[in-house]
């Protein structure tokens, strides 16, 4: 397979990234902001990587244009950790930096990568989402947000470019066991959350494989924990609860 990710700053995209490598029979390109945090073996690394610059992304899409020479996918890994408040604590910068570092940077990629794909016979765009934006939880507002812009940003690519074999999907995520969560929720259902190798090994094994007729969807990802649906909100948020 032919894979990028963008971006490996994040523990999802850094795995997913790891687990690809180890196949010789997949070329993996990886991007990064200047502050890379994960270093990937058997990957062509392509640092001080913006998004959200059209410029940036315009250096990536060449990139791949000389080690790609058919089908490709590309994994949108991007998007900033939200530390849940409401929206009146909430500073205006933080709220651009939400939509620009989930939604802007996947729409700028998109655009740059698309040309490409339809040179190449097409390709997958796989994001991820949040169970957020279904449930609409408070103190969450710029980050649902964003995750909700990006669920119709795939299926309006699914729409406009599916008769050039190019597919778009998003991911809805629940809470993800990570430290910043566990230091976030200490008395979160930590041990019903899904994991960083689990999300992982459901992206490389499920949905990259998956036909490309499967395309403009939002693929649900769970893991039963009784007190998500036993107890209410602000019950297992006590941050929310206090405010």
């Amino acid at each position: 397979m032919n894979v990028i990710i963008g971006s490996v700053n994040s523990e999802i995209g850094s795995t997913i990234a790891s687990s690809l490598a180890q196949d010789p029979k997949n070329s993996v390109i990886t991007t990064a902001r200047s502050d890379r945090r994960y270093s990937i073996s058997n990957t062509i690394e392509i640092d001080n990587i913006d998004l959200t610059m059209q410029a940036h992304c315009n250096k990536v899409a060449a990139i791949i244009d000389n080690q790609f020479i058919s089908y490709f996918s590309y994994i949108h890994a991007a998007g900033d950790f939200w530390n849940h408040k409401r929206l009146i604590d909430t500073e205006y910068n933080e709220i651009v930096d939400m939509m620009n570092s989930h939604w802007l940077s996947f729409v700028q990629i998109s655009k740059a990568l698309i040309p490409l794909m339809m040179k190449k016979g097409g390709g997958r765009f796989i994001t991820f989402s949040c169970n957020s934006v279904g449930y609409c939880y408070p103190d969450m507002l710029p980050f649902t947000s964003s995750k909700a812009a990006l669920e119709c940003s795939v299926k309006i690519i699914s729409n406009e470019y599916m008769r050039h074999n190019i597919s778009a999907l998003a991911i809805s995520l629940p809470t993800i066991l990570t430290d910043r969560v566990k230091q976030e929720k200490p008395n979160g259902d930590h041990a019903n959350y899904l994991t960083i190798d689990e999300v992982s090994s459901f992206v490389v094994n499920d949905v990259l494989p998956a036909n490309p007729h499967c395309t403009g969807t939002i693929l649900k990802i769970v893991k039963y924990s009784p007190t998500f649906y036993n107890d209410g909100y602000y019950e297992r948020n006590p941050i929310a609860s206090k405010q």
